[in-house]
């Protein structure tokens, strides 16, 4: 004799198994009228029972004291023995249980952060752009850097710099004085981030000094690499030519000792000149 499965739930299989057994007697013909009544009105708390349970439920969208015990109960003794309606409405309060949360987390961090601004702004921290502002009125007043334009470092160059990303991704972003509240708002410390941002350009410029370096340093290289390349061309043509020169005066001294002239075959036919293309001048 095999063993019950202990998964099963037994009292969801046996519910559908009475359903199916009214609705089969039903049809069935030779029964007492009244036992049909009685398989009907069976028949029919099943069904109703079934629609109050069927999901999403019919408990509204607040989960009451007596409802969280039925979901408690469900979630803590056994989910085999729960109902569709227990289950449905367990995953729907957890659910609405986890937004709660990360909502009131949410704020929490939100009045935190607020309360870290304030006191930022209190020491004299600056929203980015403003204090870009100051700095970029700074660096050009005293000419900090001369080679720089009337309106830079831009806005987007600071903000790069400070995040450590596209053209100074290379560089490590601002670690001190700089508070990184969302993606989209950044508080500093103003004297913080004129020595940062005079800092990144400085190592800028070097890096940019460094690369013309090297590409005059290349330039130079194949330059001078070009040049040799020439003089071995025209050494190599010349030792070629001289050798030549050399085998050809060799073969004549021989045809000479063999008696053979090496001087040129006179010819008794005149010299052909180009035909005259002229048809006016032969006409005539």
């Amino acid at each position: 004799m095999s063993k019950p499965n202990k998964y099963a739930n037994t009292t969801y299989d046996k519910r559908e198994n009475r359903q199916s057994y009214l609705e089969d007697r039903i049809t069935q013909m030779g029964h007492d009228p009244d036992q049909y009544e009685i398989w009907h009105k069976e028949l029919e708390a099943l069904k109703e029972q079934k629609q109050k349970e069927k999901w999403p439920g019919q408990w509204g969208d607040k989960t009451s004291k007596a409802q969280w015990t039925k979901i408690e109960y469900a979630i803590g003794c056994k989910l085999m023995n729960a109902t569709d309606g227990q289950l449905a409405h367990a995953i729907q309060a957890a659910n609405g249980e986890i937004k709660r949360r990360n909502k009131a987390r949410k704020e929490i961090r939100k009045k935190r952060l607020e309360v870290k601004i304030a006191k930022l702004k209190a020491d004299g921290y600056l929203p980015l752009k403003t204090a870009g502002n100051d700095v970029r009125r700074v660096i050009q007043e005293h000419k900090i850097f001369t080679d720089l334009g009337s309106d830079r470092p831009y806005e987007s160059e600071i903000k790069s710099m400070v995040r450590g990303a596209d053209a100074f991704r290379s560089y490590p972003p601002m670690r001190s004085g700089v508070l990184h509240a969302d993606q989209k708002s950044i508080y500093v410390q103003p004297k913080a981030l004129l020595c940062f941002v005079i800092n990144r350009i400085q190592d800028k410029i070097a890096e940019e000094e460094a690369a013309a370096e090297r590409k005059r340093f290349h330039e130079a290289k194949m330059k001078e690499w070009e040049e040799r390349q020439k003089a071995r061309s025209a050494k190599v043509a010349k030792e070629w030519h001289k050798q030549m020169k050399e085998q050809n005066g060799r073969f004549r001294q021989a045809l000479t000792e063999h008696g053979i002239s090496t001087a040129p075959v006179p010819t008794n036919e005149p010299t052909q000149s180009l035909p005259n293309t002229d048809h006016k001048a032969q006409n005539e």
